[in-house]
């Protein structure tokens, strides 16, 4: 059951809205945009996700080094069934981190994209609301992660 906008509000937080490459977006008159209610959990997830972990004395987020995933240690490697399992195992681990989701209804698989680089479809259920989320997760070309929500 959805819950009301103030008690969404208060369990999901906001954030600064940001677009497919989290840059921030910004309306038409020149105001910053924020997002609201589960679309702040989704936001959250992708940016956490796409966010390298700091490992080996590295930094990671200056504000924040337990924030991010591990996913881009498998961008390059190979895929086999050894690293799909691994990399199904980082995704459902980084979802559920967050508090807001329900972790019995996070569910990840990984398949094979025709050039032969793997590509993890993922749902997960945000506490509160009816429908689950879906992401695909596909290596971009700067070694990046691209990070999409979808409808199926």
């Amino acid at each position: 059951m959805t819950t009301d906008t103030n008690e969404s509000n208060d369990i999901y937080g906001q954030d600064i809205l940001l677009d497919e490459t989290f840059q921030p977006v910004i309306s038409d008159t020149g105001e910053q945009l924020f997002t609201s209610g589960a679309q702040t959990v989704v936001q959250q997830i992708k940016l956490r996700l796409a966010t390298p972990i700091a490992e080996d004395n590295q930094t990671g987020l200056f504000y924040n080094n337990t924030f991010g995933s591990r996913l881009y240690l498998y961008i390059r490697e190979e895929n086999s069934p050894e690293n799909r399992n691994a990399m199904i195992a980082e995704t459902i681990n980084t979802i559920n981190k967050d508090n807001r989701v329900n972790p019995n209804k996070t569910f990840a698989n990984v398949a094979t994209n025709p050039d032969g680089s793997a590509q993890i479809r993922v749902q997960f259920e945000i506490l509160n609301e009816e429908s689950p989320f879906n992401l695909v997760i596909e290596p971009g070309g700067d070694l990046s992660l691209l990070i999409k929500q979808t409808n199926d």
